[in-house]
């Protein structure tokens, strides 16, 4: 079968899917990847074809980078356009490579995929890697910035996102649909909503509330141990005791220097050695003699040889550090980040959440304590991490292709965001 997977969104998005996408070829399958291009060696690294879209996700979040820091108010203001410009780069880009394959698994921001699916004629999937993507009436959605809520104000939260979603994106989906001449849809919340989506998430981290329908569960896309670290990190673990691991991935900052300071005064008063990941951000100028400064390298590799791991709360940081079996802080700046941030804390093995928008050198460093000396913590996490280690790897992904399981949506049905809130 060929198949196209459309990962669009930052490193955690598309690493991940690049894990399927391997998977996928193994058992035979033609595989196609398009995504941003900065991460086109990324994926050609797995001997996958690359098609690039024509949004560099890593450059817009760099513009964004004081509304990523700002809340949810920023954000929200901010997100309709990059929506809109991610839409019409897989419109722009992929029509003909849909046209090509047999079947579309996509990851990440998705809303020009059920178009390209319609314009080639053939069944789409999608992959989630938080739960907060999916309605419920058991969690909020993830544009809004605290893991838990009541019920009724989950059911509220969720009809304000099937607007907002429909008012944002409504107007360029049909416009895109002319140009391809596809008929104009009447409800852009019903129409990007997948039917019959895949969870890519260990069910610890991804508890399936009462309300979803079946769904394939396939549990973290784990990467493997990836390449060795580089020899200067090497040399820092080995040069005393486990240090603090602090990186927030693709989420940016208009102060880096300002921020990698106060990574380094904290961790000073929590009197512990410290490594700083660059990250989009590009944090890490200026620090101190007992504080390293790195690139990417590989999370399993290196979280295993840390005292704590400090992060975004992005899904594939929270999957790799509790795999690793590694206490953590979560600083969680937009999205599902607030829902990870609120599960490993009630899951034992991480300190209460620090929004970013609270994010001081006071608050980092009596988190650095708590996290250093709660052996309980730190019990917990190795437990955890040893029985998700303990399971088996990923295999026979072709199932996720039959097309039994990827029949197209009725539009005379009512939409799963409608059936689940009202039901």
């Amino acid at each position: 079968m060929r198949v196209l997977v459309v990962a669009d969104g930052s490193r955690g998005d598309v690493q991940p899917m690049g894990v399927l996408a391997s998977a996928f070829q193994r058992e035979g399958h033609v595989v196609t990847v398009a995504a941003p291009p900065g991460m086109r060696g990324m994926i050609e690294a797995r001997g996958l074809r690359f098609e690039p879209l024509a949004l560099d996700m890593e450059l817009v979040l760099r513009s964004l980078a004081a509304a990523v820091v700002s809340g949810i108010r920023a954000m929200l203001k901010a997100a309709p356009q990059l929506f809109i410009d991610s839409l019409n780069s897989q419109l722009q880009v992929l029509p003909e490579l849909a046209k090509q394959s047999d079947f579309i698994i996509a990851g990440g921001v998705h809303a020009g995929i059920p178009t390209l699916a319609q314009y080639a004629g053939i069944p789409w999937r999608w992959v989630i890697f938080s739960s907060t993507l999916y309605p419920s009436n058991h969690h909020p959605p993830l544009t809004f910035p605290f893991g838990r809520a009541p019920r009724w104000l989950n059911y509220l939260l969720w009809q304000l996102t099937r607007v907002f979603t429909d008012r944002v994106l409504r107007g360029p989906i049909n416009a895109g649909r002319l140009r391809l001449g596809l008929p104009a849809i009447a409800d852009a919340a019903q129409h990007v909503l997948c039917p019959n989506p895949i969870m890519a998430m260990e069910p610890e981290l991804a508890p399936r509330p009462v309300d979803w329908p079946a769904m394939d569960v396939i549990g973290y896309l784990d990467p493997g141990d990836g390449d060795p670290l580089p020899p200067e990190l090497e040399a820092f673990l080995a040069a005393g005791p486990p240090p603090i691991y602090i990186g927030f991935g693709s989420m940016t900052d208009p102060e880096p220097a300002q921020r990698t300071r106060w990574f380094a005064e904290a961790a000073r008063r929590a009197g512990a050695r410290l490594i700083v990941s660059r990250g989009w951000a590009g944090f890490g100028e200026g620090l101190p003699a007992d504080c390293l400064a790195i690139g990417p390298v590989s999370h399993p590799r290196l979280f295993a040889r840390v005292a704590a791991v400090v992060h975004h709360g992005g899904a594939g940081t929270t999957a790799a550090a509790t795999r690793a079996g590694v206490p953590q802080v979560v600083v969680p700046h937009i999205a599902d980040q607030f829902h990870f941030a609120s599960l490993v804390h009630s899951l034992g093995i991480a300190t209460p959440p620090l929004r970013r928008t609270k994010l001081s050198v006071a608050r980092l460093a009596q988190r650095l304590q708590m996290v250093l000396q709660d052996t309980g913590m730190r019990e917990r996490a190795l437990a955890l991490g040893e029985t998700i280690r303990a399971r088996p790897p990923l295999s026979n992904v072709s199932r996720l292709l039959v097309l039994e399981h990827a029949k197209p949506f009725d539009p005379g049905q009512r939409s799963p965001m409608v059936r689940l809130l009202s039901g």
